[in-house]
């Protein structure tokens, strides 16, 4: 008749069976140890960890350019209305991040 393939998936397991002429002529068990929540769990965690650290890169680099821009209202007084309300503008940037 020929050969079937017979699989039984579970959570953690997959069970399977080789069927020749309908007789059985070879089956096996191959267990894993990790199930699948946990490896959703840990992909959860390093996705999380992305985010944490490119929320913190974009916090750090509002702060700096913020400090460059009242360096530069201190640095050309003719013009410090106007590095000041830059820096207000990055002060409310940064307060925005903060908030999400």
């Amino acid at each position: 008749m020929g050969k079937t393939l017979g699989l039984d998936i579970g959570e953690n397991s997959i069970g399977w069976a080789l069927l020749e002429n309908n007789k059985i002529a070879d089956y096996g068990v191959q267990i894993f140890e990790t199930k699948p929540n946990e490896l959703k769990k840990n992909s959860n965690k390093i996705e999380t960890i992305k985010l944490t650290f490119r929320q913190n890169y974009q916090l750090i680099c509002l702060s700096v350019l913020t400090l460059c821009l009242f360096g530069m209202a201190i640095a050309t007084p003719n013009f410090w209305q106007f590095w000041i309300n830059l820096g207000i503008g990055g002060i409310i940037a940064i307060l925005t991040t903060l908030k999400k």
